[in-house]
C-alpha cells in the first residue's frame, strides 16, 4: 500500500506536469486562441496561470528538497530565472522574446515535476 504522503507528492507532480504542459500548449496556440477565445489570452488569465504554475512547482521543489533530492531544483531555478530575466528585460507582452522564454520556462517546469516524480519518488517517507 502506498504511503499517503508519497501518494500526495506523486499526485502533485502529475498535476504539475499536466498544468505546465497546458501552459506550453497555450503559448503555442496563442495566435489561434486570440481569434477564437479572447478570454483565454487576457492578461488576467495569463497572470493567474503563471502564478499558479509557479506556486505548484515551488511546492513540488520544496517537498523534494525536504527529502534531500536536489535534482528537481535545477530546472525549477532555471525556469524561474528565465521568467524573471524576461520581466526585468521589459519585453513587450506577446513579443517573440516573451513567448520563447515562457515556453522555455514551461518546459523547465515540466522537467521539474518529472524529475521530482523519478528522483526517489518510489520511497515512502521515514517515520
Amino acid at each position: 500500500m502506498e504511503h499517503p504522503e508519497l501518494k500526495f507528492r506523486r499526485g502533485l507532480d502529475r498535476l504539475g506536469v499536466v498544468a505546465s504542459s497546458l501552459c506550453l500548449i497555450h503559448c503555442l496556440a496563442t495566435p489561434l486562441l486570440v481569434v477564437l477565445f479572447p478570454l483565454v489570452v487576457s492578461e488576467r488569465f495569463e497572470g493567474l496561470l503563471a502564478w499558479s504554475l509557479i506556486a505548484l512547482a515551488t511546492i513540488s521543489v520544496g517537498l523534494s528538497l525536504a527529502r534531500r533530492r536536489l535534482i528537481p531544483a535545477v530546472p525549477y531555478t532555471l525556469g524561474i530565472l528565465t521568467l524573471a530575466l524576461t520581466r526585468a528585460h521589459g519585453s513587450a507582452e506577446g513579443s517573440s522574446l516573451e513567448l520563447v522564454s515562457t515556453m522555455v520556462a514551461a518546459s523547465l517546469m515540466i522537467s521539474t515535476h518529472l524529475l521530482s516524480l523519478s528522483a526517489g519518488g518510489a520511497r515512502a517517507p521515514e517515520a
